[in-house]
């Protein structure tokens, strides 16, 4: 059933491997995974809005929404000002 969200059988066992070090349950780290796609997404929404596009997101069409994910990613901040660890970005880029 995950499988589909992989690019190889590896990188699915690499996955398996680091949940095993993380001694967390599978379903536990989905619904993590899933809470933070959300907080992504709506930082995004909310990074639309303040660019005057009141369109809803699933309207947009894909070569324009990857151009204002990429402007998002670059532009996010911390609720300090202070810009987030590249691993951070990266998990947001790949949840977008």
């Amino acid at each position: 059933m995950y499988l589909k969200f992989f690019k190889s059988l590896e990188e699915f066992f690499n996955l398996l491997r680091w949940l095993k070090n993380q001694n967390k349950p599978l379903n536990k780290f989905i619904k993590e995974q899933k809470t933070k796609t959300l907080i992504d997404v709506s930082l995004l929404i909310e990074f639309l809005r303040a660019k005057n596009k009141a369109r809803k997101v699933e309207e947009i069409p894909t070569e324009e929404l990857n151009g204002y994910s990429s402007e998002f990613i670059v532009a996010i901040r911390r609720k300090d000002g202070k810009e987030f660890e590249p691993s951070s970005l990266k998990r947001a880029n790949l949840q977008l």
